[in-house]
């Protein structure tokens, strides 16, 4: 069974945006919540490096998470089907 690529990389997409937008929600509710649950977890400090969250940084943030899970997605679908192609040989 093959894989579609595009339609494999629009969801890798959808589901990159999704995540990322839950995550800028729960900083904007909890703005020193997040990095401390983040710190907590990773054993990581980084409460101090809390950065103040705009609409730019929001977009920027969510075009470069939807855009690197399309190529993620796109690559993977791609390279299962290579290597599906590869094993029917």
């Amino acid at each position: 069974m093959r894989l579609d690529a595009r339609a494999g990389a629009m969801a890798a997409s959808i589901t990159a945006a999704l995540a990322y937008t839950l995550g800028a929600l729960l900083h904007t509710m909890l703005p020193w919540g997040a990095p401390a649950l983040v710190s907590f977890v990773f054993r990581v400090d980084i409460v101090e490096l809390a950065l103040p969250f705009t609409w730019v940084s929001f977009g920027a943030g969510l075009a470069l998470f939807a855009g690197f899970g399309a190529l993620f997605g796109y690559f993977g679908c791609w390279l299962y089907n290579r290597l599906l192609a590869s094993a029917a040989r």
